[in-house]
């Protein structure tokens, strides 16, 4: 099976019309020496879907290998937002560049019988003011690790490491249909067990805005989380709201909702979004900042 999504692969690229700006392989053995690799990258003209124009092949169809398979693919983002199945999965994607350097998350999904999972890269090749301080992490980046995972792989700065072994992502609480998904894995149709990763490309200044390093500069309050029709927002009164802004991003990292704070006390209605994971993001006049994951649940 492996094979012939490899020669599919092969055939397929060499038809691309197109050279990307920037890609690299990362390359995946598991316990017992079974291997995989995907190609990722960025350029200007990609979208975050599949791009033909750049050899990428939909294999969402295509039945998981039995016991090692690695693919990019937006159906854990889609069972978070909407709770259907996703569009598409790969082994190659490349997703927008904009001119700030900024980037979509690439979801890293792995279906793997035998555990831990060792990821190799050409670290040379981060090199880039723009990809200077990518990473590969189990915590989803928009919550900026403050929110703790399964799996030992806490974050792997990709210009500085060339390898890294980590495990599972899976708390063990999947069934269906109770619950389907969590914070690192979901359950696919055939009941698979398939963990969930990121990769985050990204210059130097995505490693500085952890909030482990800002959180505790001001105290907050937000409730009820999960969260229904609204969600409140308070904020210490001694904190001047100059100028405090106020974003709700997506767990594919698009910012879905942007207001000022004028008051300590804020009351957002949120009944226009889908249930799912959010991550709520109130800057302080440019000073300090918190993010903090919150759900929506009816």
């Amino acid at each position: 099976m492996k094979r012939n999504l490899l020669s599919l692969f092969i055939l397929f690229f060499a038809q691309g019309i197109k050279a990307q700006e920037f890609s690299f392989q990362l390359n995946f053995n598991d316990a017992i020496g079974n291997k995989d690799s995907l190609v990722l990258g960025y350029d200007i003209t990609a979208s975050d879907t599949i791009d033909s124009s750049f050899s990428e092949l939909n294999i969402i169809s295509t039945p998981l290998d039995t016991a090692f398979d690695i693919r990019v693919s937006d159906v854990y983002t889609n069972l978070f937002s909407s709770s259907s199945f996703g569009t598409f999965q790969s082994k190659k994607q490349l997703v927008k560049k904009t001119n700030n350097c900024e980037f979509t998350t690439i979801a890293i999904e792995v279906f793997a019988k035998y555990w831990p999972i060792t990821a190799t890269w050409n670290n040379t090749l981060f090199a880039d003011s723009c990809s200077e301080g990518s990473f590969l992490t189990s915590v989803h980046p928009g919550g900026w690790w403050d929110v703790a995972s399964t799996s030992n792989l806490y974050r792997a700065e990709l210009a500085l490491n060339n390898s890294i072994t980590f495990s599972s992502n899976n708390d063990g609480n999947l069934s269906i249909p109770f619950l389907a998904y969590n914070s690192g894995a979901y359950l696919n149709s055939n009941n698979d067990t398939i963990s969930v990763f990121w990769l985050k490309f990204g210059d130097s200044t995505i490693l500085n805005t952890s909030i482990n390093n800002n959180q505790q500069e001001f105290q907050y309050n937000i409730y009820p989380n999960p969260a229904n029709e609204t969600l409140h927002v308070s904020i210490d009164k001694n904190i001047k709201l100059t100028n405090t802004q106020l974003s709700i991003i997506n767990i594919s990292g698009s910012m879905v909702l942007k207001e000022s704070i004028l008051s300590h006390h804020t009351e957002l209605t949120i009944n226009h979004l889908p249930n799912g994971i959010y991550f709520l993001k109130i800057d302080v006049n440019n000073e300090k900042s918190i993010l903090k994951k919150i759900s929506i649940i009816r």
